[in-house]
């Protein structure tokens, strides 16, 4: 048996695109205003994804096209072909909107649609993406409670620790919670899908991140955002990101 060669430890990626996508927040210049001014616009509406079959658009949920729209925007803006990253799919929730209409469909003696049966599934907006774009590589779905965001990140870690693997699409996406459940939710669950793309820490592009008991990198703030706590984990991450300060505290 040939002796396991070691690697060094992985100490830091590559951040080569990121976008998001929320009711009232389609641009960085609204995203910007957000943070500064705590302000966005009430709006129920949802990505219209254009270029995508009038077919797939219908059966899919907002949280489903939340995570589209952030994830072709991300890699459009990182010049990688989507159908070419690995992905790594995290939620709190899920498609939890859809098992809720499930229930209570079951609870009033109604028949199950097939439909929304297979759309339930907490996976689902990966599926479609991958169905988009004819993506055939590998997928993770992941779903750590509060810590969902930062779980998905970790997976996506552990994947550009092969040093030949493509660039690895993280997207975290949560919708709004549903009755009744909505009621054990102490903040409210704030609607978005978030798309980071990383790469390797060997890739010539991108800005480097490095990890350990915090994540860093070189640089100073570039703007002077709102330093409260936000909630949750992926909105602190994206203040972080776009103050350009050098630790994620």
């Amino acid at each position: 048996m040939r002796p396991r060669i070691l690697r060094e430890p992985m100490t830091s990626v590559r951040i080569l695109a990121w976008s998001a996508w929320a009711p009232g927040l389609t641009t960085r210049r609204q995203w910007l205003d957000f943070y500064q001014r705590k302000k966005r616009k009430s709006s129920d509406a949802s990505p219209e994804l254009d270029g995508i079959s009038p077919l797939l658009r219908r059966r899919m949920s907002r949280l489903t096209r939340m995570s589209i729209a952030a994830a072709l925007d991300c890699c459009r803006r990182a010049s990688v072909p989507p159908g070419k990253v690995r992905v790594v799919l995290a939620s709190r929730h899920g498609e939890m909107a859809t098992a809720v209409k499930l229930l209570d469909q079951m609870l009033a003696g109604e028949p199950l649609s097939p439909m929304d049966f297979s759309g339930s599934v907490h996976h689902i907006p990966g599926f479609y993406f991958s169905l988009v774009t004819s993506n055939r590589l590998p997928m993770h779905a992941v779903a750590g409670g509060e810590a969902s965001f930062a779980a998905g990140f970790l997976d996506a870690l552990g994947l550009l620790s092969d040093r030949e693997t493509p660039p690895v699409l993280l997207i975290y996406a949560d919708d709004v919670l549903e009755p009744p459940f909505s009621r054990w939710e102490a903040q409210g669950t704030f609607p978005c899908a978030a798309a980071i793309l990383l790469a390797g820490e060997k890739s010539a592009k991108g800005t480097p991140v490095r990890f350990g008991m915090r994540i860093s990198r070189t640089g100073k703030p570039t703007r002077s955002l709102d330093r409260r706590p936000a909630s949750p984990p992926v909105l602190q991450f994206l203040r972080w990101w776009m103050n350009g300060s050098k630790d994620l505290e």
